[in-house]
C-alpha cells in the first residue's frame, strides 16, 4: 500500500494557525462587532423620514384656564418669597 501525498502547501498555513489560532480569533471577534456597529448605523440613518412625510396629528390646543395658571407663574428675574420659618423646628444647617 502507498503512502498517500500530504499537501505540502497547507503545512505553512496550518503551522501558522495553531501559533496564532487565539490572536486569529480575537481579531475575528473584533472584525465582527465593528460590522455590527457599522451595519447598525447605517441601518438607523437611512430609517430618517423623507420629505414628502406629513405628520397626522395636527398641533394641540390649549384651554384659557391653564394658559392663565401658566403667565401666573413668576419668571426668573422676579425676586423670591422670603422662606417660611417654623418656630417648632430647628434648621441644623444653621449656626
Amino acid at each position: 500500500m502507498q503512502k498517500k501525498p500530504s499537501a505540502s502547501f497547507l503545512k505553512p498555513i496550518v503551522k501558522l494557525f495553531n501559533s496564532f489560532h487565539m490572536t486569529i480569533f480575537i481579531v475575528f471577534i473584533i472584525a465582527c462587532l465593528a460590522a455590527a456597529v457599522l451595519f447598525l448605523t447605517n441601518m438607523l440613518n437611512d430609517a430618517s423620514v423623507g420629505d414628502n412625510y406629513t405628520p397626522t396629528a395636527g398641533p394641540g390646543t390649549i384651554d384659557q384656564v391653564t394658559l392663565d395658571r401658566i403667565n401666573a407663574l413668576h419668571t426668573s428675574s422676579d425676586s423670591l418669597p422670603a422662606p417660611i420659618t417654623y418656630p417648632a423646628r430647628s434648621n441644623p444647617f444653621t449656626e
